[in-house]
């Protein structure tokens, strides 16, 4: 499938299970989750998304110009982090629990 043009599509989409992706929509200022036959079934608000990471808890952290935003598995976002470089990437290691 393809994305609905004209689209800007940031540089950070992540493979989800069960064949779906999560997508920032630099365009539409939003990041939303794509299922295998191209249907938005999740979307969230943020300006000028660049990547997004799904975590295994839910929750969402996308990557703007102006920083780093977690939201929350119900979409709300937290506080962001503001950072020195323009984060066009993320990825997460997750510590096991003994």
């Amino acid at each position: 499938f393809r994305l609905p043009p004209p689209q800007v599509v940031g540089a950070g989409i992540q493979a989800l299970p069960g064949r779906r992706l999560l997508v920032p929509l630099v365009g539409e200022n939003r990041v939303v989750e794509i299922d295998r036959e191209g249907r938005e079934v999740r979307s969230t608000s943020i300006e000028s998304p660049l990547a997004a990471l799904r975590l295994p808890d839910g929750s969402t952290v996308v990557a703007t110009p102006e920083g780093v935003v977690k939201f929350d598995p119900a979409d709300r976002p937290g506080p962001r982090q503001r950072t020195d470089w323009l984060p066009v990437a993320l990825s997460a290691r997750i510590a096991k629990k003994n």
